[in-house]
């Protein structure tokens, strides 16, 4: 991140190992479900990835403790009970989500329930991660993302310009297929004598991808080519922020860039997404979220129609900031949570993680035992498939036969039919056949010698 920043970032774990801190401050992200293989994956080429994929879980942690230096179960979350040097250093969680620690397994839900508890405040922003800290009785605070405050500390003296910037991550792209996208974006007729600028959010692994913007960049162009369509040439924080503040609309899947948006009172939209949409819904409900591709062109009309609320804005900044202040206060207060609270949060998650273990040994004994059925189960139909086969296969004979006995017959019955033809069409037949008629007619015995003539005829031909 040093050279995105342009100023020295350390790595937390080298850090909380080598130096004493007065406080741990976290912001930001869905920090609670973060592994620590998702942040080494973020950090490697896909070489090492593919190396590292190949190694035992064993190996996988061992390499994980060196590159951080330090045992951090989760990365954004740093522990200071797992530090010597740092046992009495206040943490602090500020606009951060923890629902999904609702979707980890036993151990590993455990073990990030156990690092929240270390913590002195926490705010969150979202109400799903106010729920579950509320049933497993953490402290915290409901507050709006820091972010809210940026146009405060960094101000935008720049007019407005009639530009739409795009962010579609490459899940959304790949999920709804690029075509449909396209298809949605040429549809929004507004956009047609606008500037549009494909917004880089973030380029880690399933964010943004280059390659996939340059293929809808040539999409939309073969369909609208005079359309004014481009990839956004921002790439530092600064310019980003100023690229979002100073654009006439905001369509994109990042949480951040909405609050962006609204924080410096740009019109937006948001594309589906449950984090942004649980967001948006709580904080900033006025303006467009959880738009699919066929709703897109709906949305950017509503979007350009309605005007931001200024004093909204000002009064989610004002929220924002209140919680920052609580917690700074944090580190001035004096120390009602010495190490024994932290050795007694150990103590506990190591019974969370007992607890888990047996769990997870009664599931793995079950899985046991419904496999053994099943492959029992799989061995019976086996068995069964194999004298269906073999009844099915006698059937089959028998109808090959039959079969062949019914081409048989209409081969003998084809050939009697011509033999009869040939008696019927010859020439003694058809005088016998005359002669016959005309017995009858005069009611006279139809003649043997006749009879035998034709007879002979017939055996003659």
């Amino acid at each position: 991140m040093s050279a995105l920043l342009g100023r020295r970032i350390t790595a937390t774990g080298p850090t909380l190992t080598e130096k004493p801190a007065t406080g741990i401050w976290t912001v930001g992200g869905e920090v609670g479900s973060t592994q620590r293989e998702y942040v080494y994956r973020t950090a490697v080429d896909d070489a090492e990835w593919t190396r590292f994929s190949s190694l035992d879980a064993a190996e996988q942690d061992a390499l994980l403790d060196e590159v951080m230096s330090a045992r951090m179960e989760s990365p954004y979350v740093p522990r200071p009970s797992a530090f010597p040097r740092n046992r009495g250093a206040r943490l602090v969680l500020n606009s951060v989500g923890v629902s999904g620690i609702g979707g980890l397994t036993p151990w590993r839900a455990a073990v990030a329930t156990s690092a929240l508890r270390e913590a002195r405040y926490i705010s969150v922003r979202d109400p799903k991660s106010a729920e579950l800290l509320e049933r497993l009785g953490i402290p915290h605070r409901l507050a709006p993302d820091l972010v809210h405050t940026i146009a405060s500390v960094l101000p935008i003296d720049a007019p407005r310009d009639s530009s739409v910037l795009l962010q579609l991550s490459e899940g959304h792209i790949r999920t709804h297929g690029i075509e449909a996208w396209t298809d949605a974006i040429v549809a929004c007729s507004e956009l047609g004598d606008r500037p549009i600028r494909l917004f880089v959010a973030g380029s880690a692994p399933a964010h943004d991808s280059i390659e996939l913007y340059r293929e809808l960049i040539d999409r939309v162009s073969a369909q609208r080519p005079d359309w004014d369509i481009a990839l956004s040439d921002a790439r530092s924080i600064d310019d980003r922020v100023r690229e979002i503040a100073t654009a006439s609309l905001w369509i994109g899947s990042s949480l951040h860039g909405r609050i962006l948006a609204c924080a410096y009172g740009t019109k937006r939209l948001s594309i589906a997404k449950p984090k942004v949409d649980v967001y948006a819904e709580t904080w900033d409900a006025d303006f467009p979220f959880g738009i699919e591709p066929s709703g897109l062109p709906a949305a950017v009309t509503a979007a350009l129609e309605h005007e931001p609320d200024a004093a909204h804005a000002a009064a989610l900044a004002d929220s924002a900031r209140r919680s920052v202040v609580d917690a700074l206060a944090v580190f001035t207060e004096a120390d009602d949570a010495p190490e024994s609270d932290a050795l007694a949060i150990r103590i506990d998650e190591v019974a969370q993680l007992q607890i888990a273990a047996m769990r997870l040994e009664r599931e793995h004994a079950e899985a046991v035992r419904f496999g053994k059925e099943r492959a029992a189960e799989a061995l019976r139909l086996a068995g069964d498939r194999d004298e269906q086969r073999r009844a099915r296969q006698a059937v089959e004979k028998e109808l090959a036969e039959s079969h062949a006995r019914l081409k048989k017959a209409e081969t003998e019955l084809e050939s009697l039919r011509s033999r009869l033809h040939e008696i019927e069409t010859s020439t003694s037949w058809k005088i016998g056949s005359r002669l016959t008629s005309v017995a009858r007619a005069l009611r006279l015995p139809r003649p043997s010698s006749l009879r035998r003539r034709g007879r002979d005829d017939s055996a003659a031909r």
